[in-house]
């Protein structure tokens, strides 16, 4: 999944938590969690991820890792590009659009990509508590060898009408208070 589409579904759901009264530091930490426990309800669904330039392509997923060097630099930019695209997207919807605090968005945002960023510090440190997240991470994450492997038109279509679905969903809980 992409790490735009795992931010804007995480601030979406941080966008639907209902502010009932005035400690926000409860929801910032309420909207953190619930992007950290979206990112695993949405690896569980078959998609597509893009290719990094700078992959090992270690025969065993275990052992798979980042080779720093100038591909690694280019896979920083587009990772980069990927997380604005999806911080852009749910500030403009949530903040702008809807009105909600930009410390909420950002926190539930945040938590839902920072899985995948634990994964890289993970292939740099291989130990406690990185190894356990990691058997965590891989536990959700969908089993490519079981289902179809989605190519970038497929697999973009599909992440894009699921993010597309969850933000019409949290729009009309904010608009109507359905």
């Amino acid at each position: 999944m992409t790490l735009a589409t795992h931010a804007v579904i995480g601030a979406s759901l941080a966008a639907a938590i209902p502010l009932t009264h005035n400690h926000p530091i409860e929801f910032i930490a309420l909207a953190f969690v619930a992007g950290i426990l979206s990112h695993f309800m949405l690896d569980v669904v078959p998609h597509w991820d893009y290719e990094l330039g700078s992959d090992t392509k270690a025969p065993n997923p275990a052992d798979f890792d980042l080779k720093i060097g100038r591909a690694f630099i280019f896979d920083l930019g587009k990772i980069g590009l990927d997380v604005g695209l999806g911080l852009v997207i749910a500030l403009l919807l949530y903040v702008g659009l809807a009105g909600r605090s930009s410390l909420i968005i950002l926190a539930g945002a945040i938590g839902a990509v920072l899985p995948d960023f634990l994964q890289f510090v993970y292939m740099k440190i291989r130990r406690p508590p990185f190894t356990w997240f990691q058997h965590i991470h891989d536990f959700y994450h969908y089993d490519k060898k079981a289902f179809k492997k989605y190519g970038a038109l497929e697999g973009a279509s599909l992440q894009l009408f699921f993010a597309g679905l969850v933000i019409v969903s949290t729009l009309s809980l904010i608009f109507f208070h359905l």
